[in-house]
């Protein structure tokens, strides 16, 4: 990981790859769990899915830096790109002794950068949140953003259809996959947080 991310920070996130394993999920448990987790249940069940962290970790980021009494601001993202359906990033943002950090969330790993989230060809709507402990740990990442999580979305941007964006992922959670992105773990460089290999497993 790059020197220039907060100790305070890496440590948090260490800690998050450390209690957290990355597993793969059978096509109805993406269809029932996938982005509609609520931090009572991802930390009870101590595992996510492989192929679409970025609400889990996510949500459980924003708690970890709360607890540090830093303020977490959750951030959602749509992004179209050709020929594939229309997804949605979940990403943290902090403030920490003055500099802005965006925190990122990819099938690998969790991504460190100085800076805010921001506009892209790709990347076209762009929402934002205050994370508050009070609102409960029953509260998803995406709960944040639409009462009815996962399946308001298209409330806030019309070209998203969950259906979709669910059987994608379904298509995704194949065991060759799923070891392929672990050994990719192995080759992260630069501002990159690894999400230890030792926390992998096929079960889920």
């Amino acid at each position: 990981m790059r020197s220039d991310v907060p100790q305070i920070l890496a440590e948090s996130l260490d800690k998050i790859n450390k209690e957290t394993y990355r597993v793969l999920w059978a096509p109805e448990r993406v269809t029932a769990d996938y982005c509609q987790r609520s931090i009572e249940s991802i930390e009870g069940s101590g595992e996510i899915n492989f192929s679409s962290p970025c609400a889990d970790l996510g949500i459980l980021c924003a708690l970890a830096l709360d607890r540090l009494d830093l303020e977490a601001i959750l951030v959602l993202a749509f992004v179209e790109r050709p020929w594939r359906p229309v997804k949605f990033q979940c990403n943290v943002e902090v403030v920490i002794d003055g500099l802005n950090y965006a925190i990122g969330f990819s099938e690998s790993a969790i991504h460190v950068f100085q800076g805010d989230i921001v506009e892209t060809p790709q990347r076209w709507a762009i929402f934002r949140q205050e994370f508050r402990r009070e609102n409960g740990e029953g509260t998803s990442f995406l709960e944040y953003f639409h009462e009815d999580g996962l399946h308001g979305l298209k409330t806030l941007y019309p070209n998203y259809i969950w259906e979709a964006d669910v059987r994608w992922h379904q298509r995704r959670n194949r065991l060759w996959r799923f070891h392929w992105t672990r050994l990719r773990t192995q080759h992260k460089k630069g501002s990159t947080v690894y999400s230890g290999i030792r926390h992998w497993t096929p079960k889920g």
